[in-house]
């Protein structure tokens, strides 16, 4: 048998794996829609990675030699970008049903992840968007399994993935959309924040604004902790996003703002006091308007005794601060309830 193919005998059959628990789907991915042109279009959305992840061969782990065995042979033909591509598609999904069948109970599985990095990687870049796909599957399988044990393969990644979402094949840019939202949503990793916020000077308006709707998802679902490395970084790149040329990049930077206020507050005002009026108004409008939204669900008797008037919705002044806004939305919502981005990023899937 020749050396890159896979030792399929103890495969005990091809039907869908069913060891593994049902996955559940997460409340903050639902949130965002799949856009109107996402089932035309061919791009991948979360109901697809979902459906994917344990539809794969149902495998068994022996022992700590047989799943070495079983990795060796997926980095040997994945890092090749000259193997076929129906064996790379094979590994790919060989990797899937190793985690199903218990692989991360290996110490030795989270070592060789390290030189799994490389062959994903090349998967990433492949030419053909059936491989990429089954990457980003993948990885976002792992994330979800591993959570932040994922960091440090998911730091290798993310550069890769995030230079993906400019390909013109729509299959390719949103699977790797798709693949960086279950990273963040799954892998709560400092060390992650710096690649995001790096891409906000991309030359593709593309990353960027996927990058702003990342930036939204994370400072609404990661706790403070582990985003306070950075604060000063984050602040930045808010302000940036907020001032980028591309309007929806604009509105998800917007968005983005009030995840962070509702973390760091004294951070948050100074951003808010730097900007110029009209972006002040535009943060204080949107809010004011997801603030109705909210409670527009609620009985009229609930808010009825705190009118908006006119003098306090007009403007805020240039020395504004969180507080002024919130006491011009009345008895505001938990900011963590802000509706999350547009759905309109690279025409990709809900969360």
């Amino acid at each position: 048998m020749p050396n890159d193919e896979i030792d399929f005998k103890k495969i005990s059959s091809f039907k869908r794996a069913t060891s593994a628990p049902p996955v559940k789907r997460n409340p903050f991915l639902n949130k965002l829609p799949p856009s109107n042109s996402s089932k035309s279009s061919g791009a991948a959305d979360e109901e697809m990675f979902m459906n994917q992840f344990e539809d794969v061969p149902r495998v068994q782990i022996f022992s700590i030699k047989d799943l070495e065995l079983e990795l060796n042979k997926i980095n040997m033909i994945c890092s090749n970008p000259n193997s076929e591509w129906e064996k790379r598609i094979e590994c790919l999904k060989k990797f899937r049903s190793l985690l199903i069948a218990g692989a991360t109970d290996y110490d030795e599985f989270y070592q060789s992840l390290t030189s799994l990095q490389v062959p994903f990687q090349t998967s990433v870049k492949d030419l053909r968007s059936q491989v990429v796909r089954e990457a980003c599957i993948s990885i976002a399988f792992l994330s979800q399994r591993i959570g932040n044990k994922c960091d440090r393969f998911a730091e290798a990644l993310l550069p890769t993935l995030i230079d993906s979402i400019q390909n013109s094949a729509k299959i390719m840019s949103s699977s790797a959309v798709v693949a960086i939202r279950f990273v963040i949503q799954h892998t709560h990793a400092s060390r992650l924040i710096p690649i995001i916020t790096y891409n906000f000077s991309s030359k593709s308006k593309e990353i960027r604004k996927a990058c702003c709707e990342f930036l939204d998802q994370l400072l609404h679902t990661w706790p403070a902790h582990t985003l306070e490395k950075h604060v000063g970084t984050l602040q930045e790149t808010i302000k940036k996003g907020i001032s980028d040329a591309d309007p929806e990049a604009r509105a998800l930077a917007r968005k983005a703002f009030w995840g962070f206020a509702d973390k760091f507050k004294v951070e948050s005002d100074y951003l808010l006091s730097s900007l110029d009026s009209n972006k002040q108004r535009m943060l204080q409008g949107e809010q004011m308007s997801n603030w109705s939204s909210t409670n527009s669900l609620n009985k009229a008797q609930n808010y009825s005794n705190r009118p908006l008037t006119t003098s306090r919705t007009n403007s805020i002044g240039t020395n504004g601060s969180i507080e002024s806004i919130s006491r011009q939305c009345g008895s505001l919502m938990k900011r963590s309830a802000i509706p999350v981005p547009s759905p309109k990023i690279n025409s990709c899937c809900k969360y």
